[in-house]
Formats: C-alpha cells, sequence, structure tokens
C-alpha cells in the first residue's frame, strides 16, 4: 500500500514529504519511545505515535521507518519538521486518537509489527 492510499485512508493532512507519497508501505506499528522504534522499527514500516520530536525522528531515520502518522491532529516542531524534510521522511496528521487510526488502517488489512 502507498503512502498516498494511506493518507487517503485515513483523512491525514501531509505535514512534510509530499514529493514522497508513492512509497509503500509493508506494515505499522505504534509507539511512542524511542527505544522501541530502535528496537522494532524496520524498513517498509508506518509508525504511529503521538510524539514526533525530534528524538523520534532521529529513532524513525536510523530504522529505517517509511513514514510516520501522528495522531490527535497534533503538528510537528520545527526542529522535528526541519529534520524531516532534510531526510526525505513522510509525515501525516490525523485527528483521531491512536486507537482509532490503528483501527482504521487494520481494517484495510495492512500487517502490523510486532512493537
Amino acid at each position: 500500500m502507498t503512502i498516498k492510499e494511506i493518507a487517503s485512508i485515513l483523512e491525514a493532512r501531509v505535514a512534510v514529504g509530499a514529493e514522497y507519497l508513492d512509497r509503500q508501505v509493508e506494515c505499522a506499528g505504534a509507539a511512542d519511545m524511542q527505544s522501541v522504534i530502535l528496537a522494532k522499527g524496520c524498513s517498509g514500516m508506518l509508525l504511529l505515535s503521538g510524539q514526533l520530536t525530534p528524538q523520534t525522528i532521529h529513532s524513525c531515520i536510523l530504522s529505517d521507518v517509511t513514514a510516520a502518522v501522528m495522531v490527535r491532529g497534533m503538528e510537528l516542531t520545527p526542529e522535528a519538521h526541519d529534520l524531516a524534510a532534510r531526510k526525505g521522511m513522510v509525515v501525516l496528521t490525523v485527528p483521531y486518537t491512536l486507537y482509532e487510526t490503528c483501527g482504521r488502517l487494520y481494517s484495510t488489512g495492512l500487517p502490523g509489527v510486532m512493537i
């Protein structure tokens, strides 16, 4: 599934990385702790999180996470936005809770990753 398809399903706004929406997502997982992202993040993964700080963006980049979704309408800090843009990472934002966002993706058949 492409990031563009996911953005449509989630009615998401692209916060950064609109030029990369054709990238493929293989699985999804939800986490807020950098240690979990570093240990379990992987290429092709979509991260769903309630906090996307510069540290979270760094963890995603180090783990080769394909894209991230911020829940509850949260916005990137200017530092996190600049870092994601420089590194070519896609970040989406949705108004839904983490629970609802995960459910919407689960209902499409997108596999989860054990986080």
